[in-house]
């Protein structure tokens, strides 16, 4: 069992980015890692505060998994397709054996969350 240490939705909650690497460094990567929520990850981004790329970028090794949702606005839980995430990023940037989790808003349609793994298997995020 690994712990996965999560990216955080708002600006004022820890772990930022540099936060996150200094509680990463002390402990072995088969142990505790980062989790990278793609909407949290987005949602900073699009208030300006640090680009969404920029936590694989910096911790893609140490990924354990993600919380996969689509953003529209700075909404997130969207079904992967009805929202406007670069899912490049993603695909170029997520390990092969990091976990892929769905979290999707209870109130999305069934055919979109139906449609999702099509979606971003179609973008080389899911294998």
């Amino acid at each position: 069992m690994a712990l996965g240490l999560e990216n955080r939705f708002h600006h004022h909650e820890i772990p930022l980015l540099d936060e996150m690497q200094m509680l990463l460094a002390d402990h072995p990567a088969d142990l505790v890692g980062y989790w990278h929520d793609v909407g949290h990850a987005e949602v900073q981004a699009r208030l300006g505060y640090l680009d969404s790329r920029a936590w694989l970028a910096a911790l893609g090794p140490r990924t354990l998994g993600c919380h996969l949702h689509d953003v529209q606005g700075i909404g997130d839980h969207r079904a992967p397709g009805r929202g406007d995430v670069d899912w490049a990023y993603l695909a170029r940037g997520l390990p092969p054996g990091a976990l892929r989790v769905f979290e999707i808003d209870q109130r999305e349609p069934p055919e979109a969350v139906a449609s999702a793994i099509a979606f971003l298997r179609e973008r080389g995020v899911v294998p």
